[in-house]
């Protein structure tokens, strides 16, 4: 599983909920980039991490992170709205 396609795009999926569920709950972007940087360097600490197992506690990790911090009420745009 390591360095493959489907992990990398795993990887990548767990980035953007990160920062989709972060905006949830800090709407103004001013406030919300400084966080942003944080979690993009939590998942550049990780990077080379090569051990299979230890690959998977962190994803195991940010998945339940993801769940426990999910907002209530999510942010929805309506910009994308039909009249």
């Amino acid at each position: 599983m390591l360095g493959s396609v489907e992990h990398r795009q795993l990887v990548c999926g767990l980035y953007r909920k990160s920062l989709k569920l972060s905006l949830d709950w800090i709407f103004k972007r001013h406030k919300w980039r400084p966080f942003a940087l944080g979690i993009r360097q939590q998942f550049e600490a990780h990077r080379q991490e090569t051990d299979p197992q230890r690959v998977e506690l962190l994803v195991k990790a940010t998945q339940y992170l993801l769940w426990k911090y999910r907002h209530p009420e999510p942010y929805v745009c309506k910009w994308g709205f039909m009249i």
